[in-house]
């Protein structure tokens, strides 16, 4: 797996969590991570978690419930996005949760401190560490695929497409299975702006119908395009197959149709890119 990474605007940064953390309410002296678990549904559980972290000095930022736990189900998903000093080890924090009766599993994880500062917290997407690769390495791929034509081509394209089929299954890690209007829409939003947070480009969403099978969305600064200074024909392909592959998985079994209707190699001011369901 391959994800770009530049150097990124003073802003909000979006996560994959279902609001946006202002990078700057979190503390340089503290970590971010995520703990994954699987818990009794019973009353008074949450509070038994929060308060085994509090007496640990840890801060929870996001409490995140990926499905509905109606009274039928013995067992539920629960995700907490939590901040701990440096000097810490969070695997005493996961080994104290362990302990709390009825929570049945717990997996830690760094996705939140790993968009904040990719270079000191790896990137795990689908079980598999991420390599993270500077602008200029990124460039020498294209330059090699430029010079040696379809066949580099096709190897990072499909390179591309796996890194999206690998951002959809770390996106429902969180989320969970999609299955309302919402679900769709919120996994594609939260994909699209992932898009930035991995040095991308700029995103701004059109038209985000996930449900339905449409999405539009503008990418300012594209990444790949931004390289070209010919008009002569559109160059987005690799980041064209990183769309394409998140929206197979999201889907499936349907097969999906992308098109960069914009690009700034033909003197727009962005590249557009519509998604679509094709039968």
């Amino acid at each position: 797996m391959v994800l770009i990474i530049r150097r990124r605007r003073e802003t909000n940064i979006p996560l994959f969590i279902d609001s946006m953390i202002p990078a700057k309410t979190l503390s340089p002296d503290r970590k971010v991570y995520s703990l994954i678990m699987k818990v009794a549904n019973r009353i008074g559980l949450l509070k038994d978690i929060s308060e085994c972290l509090a007496k640990q000095n840890v801060n929870i930022i996001k409490t995140i419930v990926p499905e509905p736990a109606t009274t039928d189900k013995k067992e539920v998903p629960l995700v907490l996005v939590i901040e701990i000093d440096k000097d810490m080890n969070p695997k005493n924090v996961v080994n104290n949760v362990k302990k709390i009766e009825e929570v049945n599993s717990v997996d830690l994880r760094e996705p939140v401190g790993s968009l904040l500062f990719p270079r000191l917290y790896p990137i795990m997407i689908g079980g598999e560490r991420a390599l993270i690769i500077p602008r200029k390495a990124f460039d020498l791929m294209m330059e090699a695929r430029d010079k040696y034509g379809i066949a580099w081509t096709t190897v990072f394209n499909q390179i591309a497409r796996e890194m999206g089929r690998g951002m959809y299954k770390l996106l429902v890690s969180f989320y969970g299975e999609p299955s309302s209007d919402e679900d769709y829409d919120t996994l594609s939003k939260a994909f699209i702006y992932a898009l930035e947070s991995l040095g991308f480009g700029r995103v701004e969403i059109v038209y985000n119908n996930a449900k339905e099978g449409e999405v539009v969305f503008r990418l300012y600064d594209n990444i790949e395009c931004s390289r070209y200074e010919s008009p002569a024909e559109k160059k987005g392909d690799f980041v064209g197959s990183f769309i394409e592959g998140f929206y197979l998985e999201l889907w499936t079994p349907h097969r999906v149709k992308w098109d960069e209707t914009k690009c700034i190699i033909r003197g727009d001011d962005y590249c557009e890119f519509s998604v679509s369901v094709t039968l």
